[in-house]
C-alpha cells in the first residue's frame, strides 16, 4: 500500500566529487542491494514523485527523472537550489 503524500516529490542529492570513498557511494552495494535503490524504495512509499539530482549518468539505470544540479561546486546548497 502506497501511503504518500499527493502532489509531492522527493529528492535523492546524488552528487559530489566522491573524494572520500574513491567512487559514488550511492552505486555501492549495501545489504544486497545498490544504495540509491534502497533510498528509492523507502522514499517511493512517502511521495509520489522522486528524482535524482546527479550528474552520473548512471544514475538513469534507475528509470526516474535525473537532474544535474544548476550550482556546482558549492556542496549540499547547490543541490537543494536546483528545484
Amino acid at each position: 500500500m502506497n501511503n504518500s503524500i499527493p502532489h509531492t516529490t522527493g529528492y535523492i542529492l546524488a552528487v559530489g566529487k566522491s573524494t572520500r570513498m574513491g567512487e559514488d557511494k550511492g552505486l555501492k552495494a549495501f545489504n544486497g542491494k545498490v544504495l540509491v535503490a534502497s533510498v528509492i524504495e523507502e522514499l517511493q512509499k512517502a511521495v509520489n514523485k522522486v528524482v535524482i539530482v546527479s550528474s552520473n549518468p548512471s544514475y538513469e539505470q534507475f528509470g526516474l527523472e535525473v537532474v544535474e544540479d544548476l550550482v556546482k561546486n558549492i556542496g549540499p546548497a547547490g543541490d537543494i537550489y536546483t528545484d
